[in-house]
């Protein structure tokens, strides 16, 4: 550490990520211990969240997307939690369903809670219009 600007602070910064990796790992220990899973990347964000993020994305890149090519709120919810988590998942862009197709479905599936959804058998899904 003598080649080192500030060795001193260097030193400093070095016990406190140390510390900081010990804290984290007893943590996890405990929240396994528990049987806490924090982890549940198909639970949708509040609306507020996903708003933020949209305006997020505006503010900085200038786009607005139609809802045909905006994807669904679960696919974002679920892409925002692995980007947080560094749990990335490469999706085949073909597959995935924008806002459009989740609006036009035939039957809508309301989440009551982890692993209990409720589905709607009487909607009536408006047509495309035809321009």
């Amino acid at each position: 550490m003598s080649d080192l600007e500030f060795p001193m602070r260097q030193a400093a910064r070095l016990v406190q990520a140390w510390e900081a990796c010990q804290r984290a790992e007893e943590t996890a220990k405990a929240k396994r211990w528990q049987g806490i899973d924090e982890v549940d990347f198909d639970a949708l964000l509040d609306s507020e969240e996903l708003g933020s993020y949209r305006l997020n994305s505006y503010r900085r890149y200038k786009v607005h997307y139609d809802s045909e090519d905006t994807v669904g709120d679960m696919l974002l919810s679920r892409h925002i939690k692995e980007i947080q988590r560094r749990a990335l998942t490469q999706y085949c862009i073909f597959k995935v369903a924008t806002l459009a197709t989740q609006n036009m479905s035939d039957r809508k599936r309301r989440r009551l809670a982890v692993g209990l959804t409720y589905e709607d058998q009487d909607i009536e899904v408006p047509k495309p219009r035809e321009t």
